[in-house]
């Protein structure tokens, strides 16, 4: 895979993870624009990379606590609590999967950057 290969997917990858936010947030009810969209998955992708490259190696408690870290990234970026925090991962998860199902259609094969598992 060359660079433009990578850049490629690096820029599909967070498109994605954007969109799914955006439709994460409307869905639990959270009135943000696609830039807090934006943010939240460059900061929850650059949080996640961190907090996984020190903790990720431990079996299961490594996942929950990149993915409690990425919740926090999600309250403060949306400025609301847990529950809604993790509603809006829910839907951004299922959204992005969604979305990511829609592009293999067309041959585009990337994985959401800043949604956890999608």
């Amino acid at each position: 895979m060359g660079l433009i290969d990578s850049l490629f997917g690096l820029a599909v990858g967070f498109l994605t993870g954007t969109l799914g936010l955006f439709i994460g947030a409307s869905y639990a009810g959270v009135g943000a624009g696609l830039e807090t969209a934006a943010v939240t998955a460059l900061a929850g992708a650059l949080v996640w990379a961190v907090v996984g490259l020190f903790a990720g190696w431990i079996p299961l408690i490594g996942s929950i606590a990149t993915f409690i870290v990425w919740l926090i990234v999600v309250t403060q970026t949306y400025g609301v609590g847990l529950s809604t925090a993790f509603k809006v991962a829910v839907f951004a998860w299922v959204a992005s999967l969604i979305v990511t199902k829609l592009e293999s259609v067309f041959g585009i094969r990337a994985r959401a950057v800043g949604v956890p598992g999608a």
